[in-house]
């Protein structure tokens, strides 16, 4: 049995400051970068070559006002959380994804932590090579392989029967 924890599907980093965030401040740094808006989160699409197994997303992004999922436009809000589907891009789209995070970080001036630990932009590569590794040893393959799409798409088949 796979075990999804490391596999890496999906990793979050909270971006948040010691103050209120309004669409109108954040809305020109995320557009900035690339995002498109839908309802109540964000979105960066690829713009590499993506294979038909791979997640088109680089980056989704929801918005939390004292941890509860908020809709930026009718609601001010105190934290920006990113997703980032690791198993489901080649290593360098999530390096690129993490980058992006420290960009809007950055941009907006908020911290960013990952497993309720704050994490700087120059741990990228330890995060990216310890999953990539965590990958490797329970899949056999790498980040965005088809392989590792077909064990965890039969993974989550499995936990339904």
């Amino acid at each position: 049995m796979t075990d999804l924890r490391k596999v890496h599907e999906r990793e979050v980093f909270d971006l948040a400051g010691q103050r209120v965030i309004s669409l109108p401040e954040i809305l020109p740094e995320l557009e900035a970068l690339g995002f498109i808006f839908e309802d109540d989160f964000a979105s960066l699409t690829r713009v590499d070559r993506v294979e038909q197994w791979q997640t088109e997303t680089l980056v989704d992004c929801e918005f939390l006002a004292r941890g509860r999922d908020v809709y930026p436009d009718e609601s001010d809000f105190d934290s920006l959380r990113l997703s980032v589907l690791v198993a489901s891009l080649p290593e360098e789209q999530v390096v690129r994804a993490l980058h992006v995070a420290f960009d809007i970080a950055d941009r907006a001036r908020l911290d960013v932590s990952h497993g309720s630990r704050t994490v700087s932009r120059a741990e990228i590569p330890a995060l990216v090579a310890g999953w990539a590794e965590d990958i490797l040893g329970e899949t056999g393959d790498s980040c965005g392989s088809e392989s590792v799409a077909i064990l965890i798409s039969m993974e989550y088949d499995k936990r339904r029967t």
